[in-house]
């Protein structure tokens, strides 16, 4: 990836067919965490989603 990046910033690579791929692979990766809970929000409907990250006990809903 560094001598991508060291491509890129030389002239010789387009930043879009290096970073494309991992853009995407993050994302699909990210997307993944996202689960619906079948549950809506109670204040404006909107369905919520349950989410991993750092906090209390690890996890929390959003919407």
């Amino acid at each position: 990836m560094e001598q991508s990046l060291d491509d890129i910033a030389e002239g010789r690579e387009e930043h879009v067919s290096v970073l494309a791929p991992a853009y995407w692979t993050l994302a699909d990766e990210v997307s993944a965490f996202e689960k619906t809970t079948g549950k809506t929000c109670p204040a404006c409907g909107k369905p919520m989603l349950h989410r991993t990250g750092k906090g209390e006990n690890g996890k929390h809903y959003d919407f």
